[in-house]
């Protein structure tokens, strides 16, 4: 089953209950990647496997480090903010980072008949660059959003060197990992 504390999954148990409860948890993820295109009021068909796992209402934004869109659950954004505000309002560098993350979300944002979301003008013009064709990648808790030939790239980029990048996400958990033991 899955240790919601430190999300990682337990081997003690194989019971059917145990894999129903690792399958309902993985139901709610996102994973692979899909490409549709932008019309001309800037609304765009979002993959109907990411709709079902959205809900009625979602939020648009931007990713944590500015460089993409991201699409999240209403919870998924609610535990964001809550991570967030655990930030000292008087750093400014915290306040500048939240000031500029919640400025560009987008909050009960809605699905048309055609299962289409509106992308905002202003992210769309900023973050896409009025691209038409959208790359949408999951990625567990939210889903990315990307000008498709910057998303491609951005892959072979990473398969180039992947020895380096794999060495980097290596560390990166086992310091993770010492950090939960502390």
């Amino acid at each position: 089953m899955i240790d919601t504390e430190n999300t990682t999954l337990k081997n003690t148990e194989n019971s059917p209950d145990s894999l129903v409860d690792v399958s309902k948890e993985l139901d709610s993820l996102f994973f692979g990647s899909f490409t549709h295109s932008v019309d001309s009021k800037g609304r765009v068909i979002v993959p109907s496997l990411f709709r079902t796992k959205l809900g009625d209402s979602f939020v648009i934004t931007v990713t944590q480090n500015f460089d993409s869109l991201a699409i999240y659950t209403e919870k998924a954004f609610l535990k964001l903010y809550k991570k967030l505000q655990q930030g000292d309002d008087l750093d400014p560098a915290i306040y500048e980072y939240k000031k500029a993350l919640f400025a560009w979300s987008y909050t009960n944002q809605q699905f048309d008949a055609q299962g289409r979301a509106l992308l905002p003008m202003e992210l769309r013009k900023i973050i896409l660059k009025d691209a038409k064709d959208i790359k949408f990648t999951g990625i567990g808790e939210y889903i990315i959003l990307k000008e498709q030939k910057e998303a491609e790239q951005g892959l072979l980029d990473f398969i180039s060197n992947r020895e380096q990048r794999y060495e980097a996400f290596r560390n990166a958990m086992l310091k993770c990992e010492q950090n939960n033991r502390s």
